[in-house]
């Protein structure tokens, strides 16, 4: 009982051959398309995230319309006087 040593070389004909031109070439376009499709992702949520932020300091400056400066209190409790903020008040009747 002779064993045959060399035996066939059969790698070119698989499909999953890793040395193959045509498979490394599918490789680096998928690899491509992978990255261009990150970039895209990456580049919407940017586009997202920036868009709710803008949305949100606009609702948070009423609507985004007037630069005028008016004596209001915001909802956190700090005053704007004459385009200034003022973190502490003065107590109320002794305005200055």
């Amino acid at each position: 009982a002779a064993m045959a040593c060399g035996g066939l070389n059969i790698l070119p004909h698989k499909s999953w051959n890793v040395y193959n031109r045509a498979n490394r070439e599918r490789v680096l376009r998928d690899e491509e398309n992978a990255r261009r499709e990150e970039r895209e992702a990456r580049n919407k949520r940017n586009r997202a995230e920036s868009e709710w932020r803008m949305e949100r300091l606009r609702s948070r400056r009423g609507g985004g319309g007037g630069d005028d400066a008016e004596d209001d209190d915001d909802d956190d409790g700090v005053q704007k006087r004459e385009g200034r903020v003022e973190l502490f008040p003065p107590p109320q009747g002794e305005g200055g």
